[in-house]
């Protein structure tokens, strides 16, 4: 697979999709995104396509998805996956107890069923 896309590197990526506006320039991502939903079954659209055709990540005649393409299109997606991924910290819930009932409530505005 390594030898199949060799040829994609930046530099390369960037050339094809010189002349478009996708209105964003995240142009492996939109590669990625584009072979991932012809593996699904759908159409990108036809310039994206066009790109990934002439990149070798579809095929020629049938426009499927080609091993290579769709490994590359993997990789790309979780790499990019797991650089977005921030880990969650939940905040410090402060604790209120009731002046009527003594209960005890996580609830921003102390909100509870009050039973006295």
């Amino acid at each position: 697979m390594k030898n199949a896309i060799a040829h994609l590197t930046p530099e390369a990526i960037e050339k094809a999709f010189a002349g478009t506006n996708f209105g964003r320039t995240d142009f492996e991502v939109i590669l990625a995104e584009t072979v991932l939903e012809r593996a699904a079954g759908y159409n990108p659209g036809h310039r994206a396509t066009s790109i990934a055709t002439r990149l070798g990540l579809l095929g020629d005649k049938t426009g499927n998805v080609t091993k290579a393409g769709h490994e590359w299109a993997m990789k790309i997606f979780y790499s990019h996956h797991k650089q977005s991924k921030q880990p969650y910290e939940q905040p410090e819930q402060e604790i209120f107890t009731c002046e009527r009932c003594g209960r005890k409530t996580s609830h921003p505005e102390g909100w509870h069923y009050c039973g006295a």
